[in-house]
């Protein structure tokens, strides 16, 4: 019975919040916080985050105003004498101060970290702090401190790649946004402790230029990607910014100093003013590479729109550091920007 007590009394100190309110175990009560020690450590992002400032310190304190900006962090356990590794605590931030969690000696930890730039703008939101992240039936909430309990695979998963855009109503795997992903693995707390770590940007650019489109519609359409539909009356350069599929691979890519590369299914086509007629332009595939832009140059002939009538090529060209290209369609010009849900 007094080991009891001293059980629950451990497992009621632990789901309180700390005095800055940063830390809050939501575990039920028939399944309380292990007893033991536990070092409070926080979180250090770095890497190649645009436009973000990397701290010096320890962020530990929650300061500064929210910004537009969405993190997502997962955190797994597992006994340093072996094992594998299970669910710890999840934590949604839309600011870097207040990202400290309580790690129980004894174990060891992994934690995969993803960051989407204007989130605000981009995911669709019930309110302030209410998201859906996979799909519209999977909400997330932005809590600004760690959780010590399971998540939702859809609600809380920084490897999640299908992404909920508002301005569609659809999720894709190759959604148009700025996003960034890191982990570290094997993590062993100590008292006051810092976990660095480095966030890659994984995402790729696209570009449609088109010449002579005098009639009808282009429609671009990548595999679960927004499609771009370009008319004769209404013509603009697309120069979007996608999501890699196999983003949480990238550390792997950095580390062996090798580009990341995925194929991307493509078709392109062209329908008459009338609507009765298509022509496929391109059906095949492309090899997108992080952190650069693949260049579609379309020009389309006069007379009978015909096969042969199309010149079609693709070239790639790199991605400055920093550089953010307006995710609502271009960086070139035009306001006349029509995507709608694709495959």
């Amino acid at each position: 019975m007094k080991n009891l007590f001293y059980l629950l009394l451990a497992a009621t100190l632990f789901a309180c919040s700390s005095e800055d309110g940063t830390f809050e175990s939501n575990q039920p009560q028939n399944n309380p916080a292990p007893a033991g020690k536990y070092y409070s450590v926080a979180l250090d992002l770095q890497g190649e985050v645009a436009d973000f400032t990397v701290s010096q310190e320890p962020l530990t304190k929650v300061e500064g105003e929210p910004t537009n900006d969405l993190y997502v962090i997962n955190v797994y356990s597992k006994p340093a004498n072996g094992g594998s590794y299970t669910r710890y605590a999840y934590g949604t931030f839309d600011r870097t101060g207040g990202m400290v969690v309580n790690l129980l000696e004894g174990n060891l930890y992994q934690f995969k970290v993803t960051l989407v730039k204007d989130a605000k703008d981009k995911l669709y939101w019930e309110n302030d702090s209410t998201y859906h992240w996979r799909s519209s039936s999977y909400d997330g909430t932005v809590l600004n401190r760690f959780i010590i309990q399971g998540w939702s695979s859809f609600n809380y998963d920084a490897t999640q790649n299908y992404i909920f855009l508002k301005d569609y109503n659809y999720d894709y795997s190759h959604p148009i946004l700025d996003r960034y992903y890191g982990g570290v693995t094997d993590y062993e707390p100590v008292e006051n402790g810092k976990i660095a770590v480095d966030l890659y940007r994984v995402v790729f650019g696209a570009r449609v230029n088109v010449t002579g489109l005098e009639e009808g519609q282009l429609n671009f359409q990548m595999t679960n990607a927004p499609e771009i539909v370009m008319s004769a009356d209404s013509l603009y350069t697309p120069d979007n910014m996608y999501q890699l599929y196999y983003f949480a691979d990238v550390a792997e890519f950095v580390e062996r100093g090798e580009e990341q590369t995925e194929t991307v299914y493509l078709t392109v086509t062209w329908t008459n003013a009338a609507g009765d007629r298509t022509v496929y332009i391109y059906d095949g595939t492309f090899v997108a590479t992080r952190l650069k832009r693949t260049i579609f140059n379309v020009t389309l002939r006069q007379g009978a729109m015909n096969p042969g009538d199309v010149e079609f090529n693709i070239v790639q060209e790199e991605i400055t550091d920093g550089e953010i290209i307006d995710l609502e369609g271009t960086i070139n010009g035009g306001e006349d920007v029509e995507i709608t849900p694709g495959a």
